[in-house]
C-alpha cells in the first residue's frame, strides 16, 4: 500500500474535476480533500493501492492553488462568462442562430434528471430562495456549439435536433475546462469523438425512438429518475 506516494495526473484529473464539480459551492480545501480521498478508494483497479484518506490535505491544498490560478485567469474566465450575442457577434449567423437554439433548450429540461440538476442549480446560487433561472449557458459551451451543431444524424439525415448539440457541447466543453486547469492534462477528444460516431449513442438513439412512441419515452425518463436517485 503507497503511503507517501507523488500525486499522479490521474489522482489530480480527480482533484479537478471535484474542484469544478463544487467551485461553486465555495467547498474548502478539506471538503475537497475529503471528496477526492473517497474518490481513489472507489475506484476498482486502485483497490488496496493507496491508504485511506489519501492523499493529504496539503497535498490537495498544494493542487487546489495551482488549479484556482489557472480557473481565476482572465483567459480562463473569459470562456466561462454567461454567453451574450455581443461576446460573439463576429461568428457566421447561422452558428449565433445554433447558439440561441441551444440556449433555449436550456429553459426546457425534457428529463427529470435535468429538472433536478437545474434546480439544484438554482438552490445554490441562489442559497435557497429558488428563482425563475436556469443554468447560463457559457461562452465555452456555446463556442462548442457553433463546432459541433451541423453535424448530421445518423437515422434520419438531418441535422442532429439542438437539444443533442448542446448534449455533446457541454461533454466537450466540460473536458476542456478540466484540461485548462489541471497541468499536463492533454485535450484528446478521441472517446468524446467516438461517441458522436457510435449508432448505439443511448442519448441520441433513444431520443429518437422516443419522439415517435410515448410509452418509450415515458420508460426512458423513469431510467433517468432513477439515475438521479441517491
Amino acid at each position: 500500500m503507497a503511503h507517501g506516494s507523488i500525486i499522479t495526473l490521474e489522482v489530480e484529473r480527480i482533484i479537478g474535476d471535484v474542484w469544478l464539480e463544487h467551485a461553486v459551492d465555495g467547498w474548502t480545501a478539506k471538503e475537497v480533500q475529503n471528496e477526492v480521498a473517497k474518490r481513489v478508494q472507489e475506484k476498482e483497479e486502485w483497490r488496496g493501492k493507496y491508504k485511506k484518506g489519501w492523499p493529504g490535505l496539503r497535498a490537495v491544498q498544494s493542487k487546489l492553488t495551482e488549479i484556482k490560478e489557472k480557473y481565476h485567469s482572465e483567459e480562463f474566465q473569459k470562456l466561462e462568462k454567461p454567453w451574450r450575442l455581443d461576446l460573439t457577434k463576429d461568428l457566421p449567423a447561422d452558428a449565433i442562430a445554433a447558439i440561441f437554439e441551444a440556449k433555449r433548450e436550456l429553459k426546457k429540461p425534457k428529463t427529470m434528471k435535468e429538472m433536478i440538476q437545474i434546480e439544484e442549480w438554482n438552490e445554490k446560487v441562489t442559497k435557497g430562495k429558488l428563482k425563475k433561472t436556469t443554468y447560463p449557458l457559457k461562452v465555452r459551451e456555446a463556442l462548442w456549439v457553433t463546432r459541433l451543431y451541423k453535424i448530421r444524424d445518423e437515422y434520419t439525415g438531418s441535422p442532429l435536433e439542438p437539444y443533442f448539440v448542446l448534449h455533446y457541447a457541454k461533454a466537450y466543453a466540460d473536458y476542456e475546462r478540466l484540461c485548462d486547469i489541471v497541468e499536463g492534462l492533454s485535450f484528446d477528444t478521441t472517446q468524446l469523438d467516438e461517441g458522436i460516431l457510435d449508432e448505439d449513442v443511448p442519448s441520441v438513439k433513444h431520443g429518437l425512438i422516443a419522439k415517435q412512441n410515448p410509452e418509450y419515452k415515458k420508460s426512458w425518463d423513469d431510467e433517468w429518475i432513477k439515475e438521479s436517485e441517491p
